[in-house]
């Protein structure tokens, strides 16, 4: 599971300033945890409103540059999930192209908890909240990418546990095929 805070909802403009990964076992329990706030320098943080992350925040947190191989490391060879994972898949490449490093396409690699609410067959809303709300799945942390991630990696859980989500082997296989091409990416400065 990934989960972006961001300064906005438009990645050529908007800076990740928080990043969680959680990562699931063949059982769909939480194996692993990694999050990161995220300096972005002089930036407007913008969509505190949201996500409640100020520049004081941030002052002393990494730049995305000094995470970057950590986020490599945790989703190389993995399924990308996230709930509307469009969103983070597209701020994600855009922190990554300002480093000058292009990010391999992850359509065939990536699962969409919202797309499979639909398929679930919730009613909207399909947010993460609606959607936590109508399989009794309890949203801590609510607007922060570890929080938001856990819910995610429950949400998931929920439906391959329920035989809604079909066979995830075609997209495990792709994942573990894709040429990421920044494996050895070292931390840069920022």
């Amino acid at each position: 599971m990934i989960d972006l805070e961001t300064t906005g909802l438009d990645a050529a403009t908007s800076r990740v300033v928080e990043c969680a990964i959680v990562q699931l076992d063949q059982d769909g329990s939480i194996c692993s945890e990694w999050s990161s706030l995220l300096h972005v320098g002089g930036e407007e943080i913008g969509a505190n409103a949201i996500h409640h992350i100020s520049a004081s925040m941030l002052a002393t947190a990494p730049c995305f540059a000094e995470v970057a191989p950590e986020i490599v490391a945790r989703l190389s060879g993995r399924i990308v999930v996230g709930h509307v994972v469009a969103f983070d898949l597209a701020h994600l490449n855009a922190e990554f192209a300002r480093l000058g490093r292009s990010l391999p396409d992850l359509a065939a690699a990536s699962l969409c908890t919202r797309d499979l609410a639909k398929e679930f067959g919730l009613d909207r809303p399909r947010t993460l909240l609606g959607c936590c709300q109508a399989t009794g799945i309890s949203l801590r942390g609510a607007h922060t990418a570890l929080g938001d991630a856990r819910s995610t990696a429950a949400l998931l859980r929920h439906f391959l546990l329920s035989g809604s989500v079909g066979d995830l082997t075609g997209a495990a296989r792709v994942a573990t095929t894709v040429d990421w091409g920044v494996r050895e990416l070292q931390p840069l400065d920022c």
